[in-house]
């Protein structure tokens, strides 16, 4: 995305692939990624880009964001309790 012009069908493009991408591997930090893009394109962007948004967002549905902490550094889920002294 760095290369393209900001906002073009291009930049677009790449921004939707990469959050999809990212929600195969880290759904937490693809809902951070995909509110993130909301905010500073609060229409998701033109079409086809915008219908392409919007089945990410129901896809994420439910899931929260991760709070700026890495994937690599977070505890695998389920791990929990084990994080907070239980089990």
């Amino acid at each position: 995305m760095a290369g393209l012009r900001d906002a073009s069908d291009g930049w677009f493009e790449a921004r939707v692939e990469s959050i999809r991408l990212l929600a195969e591997t880290s759904p937490a930090d693809a809902r951070a990624a995909l509110d993130q893009h909301r905010m500073l394109y609060p229409d998701l962007g033109p079409e086809p880009w915008h219908s392409r948004f919007r089945q990410l967002d129901q896809q994420l549905a439910g899931v929260r964001p991760s709070l700026g902490q890495p994937a690599s550094d977070r505890p695998p889920a389920g791990d929990e309790q084990a994080e907070e002294g239980g089990g």
